[in-house]
């Protein structure tokens, strides 16, 4: 099982972060610190592979730390600024 998100600054031209920001690393980085394993690459692309076995109740627990690291990342000023 594989997902994947891509985060964009303009849904229409398909914008990627800024890599000056750093979103890879700095999700990754707060992902980590809520009990959340993914791949982040280096412009906003999370990567996702949760085990076949997992169930409703996982997947679930993965969306609300995916949304708490969001959160947490878009409130950063150097973030909202860009």
């Amino acid at each position: 099982m594989l997902a994947a998100v891509e985060l964009v600054t303009d849904k229409g031209a398909k914008t990627p972060l800024p890599g000056a920001a750093e979103p890879g690393r700095r999700i990754f980085d707060r992902a980590w610190d809520n009990g959340l394993i993914i791949r982040a690459f280096a412009q906003g692309v999370l990567g996702f592979a949760p085990p076949l076995c997992c169930t409703e109740a996982d997947i679930d627990a993965i969306v609300e730390r995916t949304r708490t690291v969001l959160d947490l990342t878009l409130a950063d000023p150097d973030i909202r600024s860009l």
